[in-house]
C-alpha cells in the first residue's frame, strides 16, 4: 500500500515523543530514569542535543521501518499493528542498552532488572501503540483525466 512520508514522520515524531514522556513518566514514579538522547550523546560524545536529535531519528526511521516492511504483514487495527511491531525494536535495544549501560541504570537506581525491563517495554509499547496509529495507509484520490 501507499504510504505519505510526511505521515510517517509525522508518526515517528508522535511515537517518540511519547516513549520519551513515558520514560520521564516512569522514572518520575521511582523506575529506573533512562534519558535516550542523554544516554546517546554520552555513548557517542557528543552533546545532549544531538543526542536527542539522534534519538527522535531512530524513532522515525524505526517508523519507515514499520510502514515499509511490518504494517501490511500484521493484522488488526493500525495501532494493535503498531504495538505489535513495538516488540521487536524493544528486544533489540534491551540487548544493546544492558551493554552499553554496563547495568549502571538499574544498580544506581537500586530497582531489579526485572523493573528495569517492564518499564522500558512499557515505553515501546507505548510508542507502537502511537505510531501505528498515526501510520495508517495513505490512499491517493483516484483522478481521472477527460
Amino acid at each position: 500500500m501507499k504510504y505519505s512520508v510526511a505521515n510517517t514522520v509525522l508518526a515517528g515524531i508522535a511515537g517518540t515523543a511519547v516513549i520519551t514522556s513515558m520514560m520521564l513518566l516512569l522514572s518520575a514514579v521511582g523506575m529506573p530514569d533512562i534519558e535516550y538522547g542523554t544516554m546517546l550523546a554520552t555513548f557517542t560524545h557528543t552533546s545532549p542535543i544531538v543526542g536527542w536529535i539522534m534519538h527522535f531519528a531512530m524513532g522515525i526511521l524505526l517508523a519507515f521501518l514499520y510502514v515499509n516492511y511490518f504494517r501490511d504483514e500484521i493484522n488488526g487495527p493500525y495501532a494493535m499493528r503498531g504495538l505489535i511491531y513495538s516488540v521487536l525494536p524493544w528486544g533489540v535495544t534491551l540487548i544493546m542498552l544492558f551493554p552499553m549501560l554496563g547495568m549502571k541504570a538499574i544498580s544506581a537506581n537500586s530497582q531489579s532488572p526485572g523493573i528495569f525491563i517492564l518499564s522500558t517495554m512499557i515505553a515501546y509499547l507505548a510508542y507502537g501503540f502511537v505510531m501505528g496509529a498515526i501510520a495508517k495507509p495513505h490512499h491517493q484520490a483516484d483522478v481521472r483525466h477527460a
